[in-house]
């Protein structure tokens, strides 16, 4: 039931460390502890016995590991309330669980072990109900988050991890995207036409343009928005939207723009990929004195809404876009 061992492991330091990552084998006796460790690896060996038998105990009959990350717990900040609000900082440092993220050939895993003496909680989610895939990423503190059909209802499942090994993420986001499109029979297209498309953007955002799309993905339209201010002195004015990229391919929408956390998190960029069955409907909308792109995904009685701000002018080439795609 589970897949060949592997022979060799990528393990990266979540730490704030400039080494570069190292590949070694899992009976190395200088290998460090996996719970401080992230680690990318092809079936469950090398796992704590809790958490490999209680993963291979949830594989189906001719279901197939094919990659698994382990993410260690990550530090994040939960705000007070009350008293110790003014008595002390109003935030204050939780660590999150650890998590072993499981892809496989029909569902992704993953196990929660909130603390190493308890046994771990395991989820799962068929490739065929995920809705969208959203991947953040301010400079060390990124998370990775899907959300899924199921029963009638929206469900989201979000994991924290070290920057360092975000590469390790996008494998298992890119390998998700290549399932979706073989259910959903997409049609090859030209990969050079779809990355020309993309010329004349800000270099940051051709940068991102190109890593979302994927071989063979056909681009249909794409539109760009830059960040939007309030018409004020510099000094005193304020951002209205942030700079977004939305791309309609055959396959979905895939979408990545800045973002700004408070409690000094810094600057960032989100991506998302939507896929074109789970879209129940767009539309451009005014918002004020611009106008948004309106997305919803899941289910018509309890979908989940997206929106992406734009300047008024760009209203028309939005509705074009939308016409063509829908």
């Amino acid at each position: 039931m589970i897949a060949n061992p592997p022979c060799r492991v990528e393990v990266m330091s979540s730490l704030y460390s400039t080494k570069f990552p190292h590949l070694i084998t899992w009976d190395d006796p200088d290998l460090p502890e996996l719970p401080r460790y992230h680690a990318f690896i092809h079936s469950f060996e090398g796992l704590k016995p809790s958490v490999r038998n209680r993963l291979a105990e949830t594989l189906e009959p001719g279901e197939r590991v094919q990659e698994v990350i382990v993410a260690p717990s990550q530090h994040l900040q939960a705000p007070r309330y009350g008293a110790r609000k003014m008595l002390f900082w109003k935030y204050r440092w939780e660590p999150s669980p650890d998590w072993v993220l499981v892809s496989t050939n029909k569902r992704l895993l993953v196990a929660t072990i909130p603390r190493p003496d308890l046994p771990p909680a395991i989820s799962s989610t068929f490739v065929t109900d995920i809705l969208s895939l959203e991947i953040a990423e301010f400079l060390l503190f990124c998370w990775f988050e899907w959300t899924w059909e199921d029963r009638g209802s929206l469900k989201r499942v979000r994991i924290y991890f070290n920057g360092v090994s975000e590469r390790f993420f996008i494998r298992v986001i890119e390998s998700l995207r290549t399932q979706i499109a073989c259910e959903d029979q997409a049609v090859p297209a030209n990969e050079t036409l779809a990355l020309a498309s993309l010329e004349g953007l800000p270099l940051k955002f051709l940068n991102y343009g190109r890593r979302l799309l994927l071989p063979g993905e056909k681009l249909e339209a794409v539109i760009f928005q830059p960040e939007i201010w309030t018409p004020h002195h510099r000094f005193f004015r304020k951002k209205k939207a942030p700079g977004s990229l939305v791309l309609l391919t055959d396959r979905g929408v895939s979408s990545v723009q800045e973002e700004f956390l408070p409690r000094s998190k810094g600057y960032g960029m989100t991506s998302r990929f939507i896929p074109r069955r789970s879209l129940k409907g767009m539309a451009v909308e005014g918002c004020g004195d611009s106008v948004c792109l309106e997305m919803k995904i899941g289910l018509q009685s309890n979908a989940e809404q997206v929106s992406l701000s734009f300047e008024p002018h760009a209203e028309e080439e939005l509705r074009k876009a939308v016409a063509l795609y829908c």
